[in-house]
């Protein structure tokens, strides 16, 4: 049976309750944003911002969010592509769709949304 194509952003952070707190006080208290690009755009201080919720929905197909440390455990032979980072995962391979470099140079949500859909058309 053929794997069903699905789109993986991998946030530049590990998973850990020690990230997730230090950076609601970042967001909360205005002191500054996260660590990691894709992380400030797509998410507020308490969750992820509607505008990317809307966003993620019109893609039709399966999104997954992955932290740094599980998308290396998961994809070991990626560990040295820089993160964050957008890829795409079907028939048995994966795609580096959207890299690093491109996200790091967004602002803002809106532009980072366009780059996806320029990079998905």
């Amino acid at each position: 049976m053929e794997e069903k194509p699905k789109y993986i952003f991998v946030y530049n952070v590990d998973s850990s309750i020690v990230f997730r707190i230090k950076n609601f006080f970042r967001k909360t208290f205005s002191m500054g944003g996260y660590e990691c690009n894709l992380c400030d755009l797509i998410n507020c201080a308490v969750s992820t911002r509607k505008e990317w919720k809307e966003f993620i929905k019109t893609l039709g197909i399966e999104t997954i969010l992955l932290y740094r440390n599980d998308f290396r455990k998961k994809f070991p032979l990626l560990n040295k592509v820089p993160l964050p980072a957008v890829f795409k995962k079907g028939g048995g391979a994966i795609v580096e769709i959207v890299t690093a470099e491109e996200i790091n140079k967004r602002v803002n949500l809106k532009q980072l949304i366009k780059l996806i859909q320029r990079k998905l058309a």
